[in-house]
């Protein structure tokens, strides 16, 4: 088994030109990556015991409780899209992180590997980001932000009065006997 240190991942960072630090009590390092909108402390982190190495950016977004829905559709529709790994999203604080777990038994992590690894946290968050923050911020719907079509009015006005047709009345909902009428 080819083990994987901390040390080991910060002189990677220091060879690739990037400051880091390594937190022994939180057995992480932590290095940053600048994209076109902002610059991103990195966690590296090592799971000895599942043969992992972590690539974590916690903070991408965050998101008010009224645009969550709108950011779990747009998260899963973004991933679903991603080779590797991407964007995890908390409903309980409205978080988005980036996340790519990056296995190494039997091979280990090089400094070239690592550094694919941040080129694709980088290209990830330059190409999402921008949609992320809109859908945490701005008022459009999730097709809107993703350039889905639209439904056509009409069968959007079918489904609806679809769903609505399919449900109890009101009286049958509340445990007593309808009459049929309105």
């Amino acid at each position: 088994m080819t083990e994987v240190t901390l040390e080991q991942l910060a002189g990677y960072c220091t060879e690739l030109g990037l400051m880091n630090r390594v937190d022994a009590e939180r057995q992480l390092v932590e290095t940053m990556i600048t994209t076109k909108q902002r610059t991103y402390l990195v966690y590296l982190k090592v799971d000895a015991a599942r043969d992992v190495m972590q690539v974590r950016i916690w903070g991408v977004v965050m998101t008010p409780p009224a645009r969550r829905a709108v950011m779990a559709r747009v998260v899963a529709h973004v991933n679903y899209n991603l080779l590797l790994k991407g964007f995890v999203f908390d409903w309980t604080d409205g978080e988005v992180a980036y996340d790519l777990p990056v296995p190494f038994r039997g091979t280990g992590i090089s400094a070239a590997q690592l550094a694919q690894c941040l080129h694709a946290a980088t290209w990830t968050l330059d190409t999402h980001g921008p949609t992320l923050l809109r859908a945490s911020w701005g008022t459009a719907s999730v097709e809107e932000l993703l350039g889905l079509p639209m439904p056509d009015p009409a069968d959007a006005l079918t489904r609806a009065l679809a769903d609505v047709a399919g449900q109890a009345p009101p009286a049958a909902e509340s445990g007593s006997a309808g009459t049929g009428h309105p």
